[in-house]
């Protein structure tokens, strides 16, 4: 099941992904994915000490 979910966003991703960013300002772009990192990083640390 994770598999098909990480094959279905990693499709979607690189479908979408290029013509969003596109058409989105650069800077807007890095610091939306830096704070999406950041966030995914501090919760998988979080959820690995439990």
């Amino acid at each position: 099941m994770a598999a098909a979910a990480l094959g279905l966003g990693m499709f979607v991703g690189s479908t979408l992904g290029p013509r969003i960013a596109r058409r989105l300002p650069a800077a807007g772009l890095r610091l939306t994915v830096a704070v999406i990192g950041l966030a995914l990083a501090i919760q998988l640390w979080i959820t690995a000490t439990d």
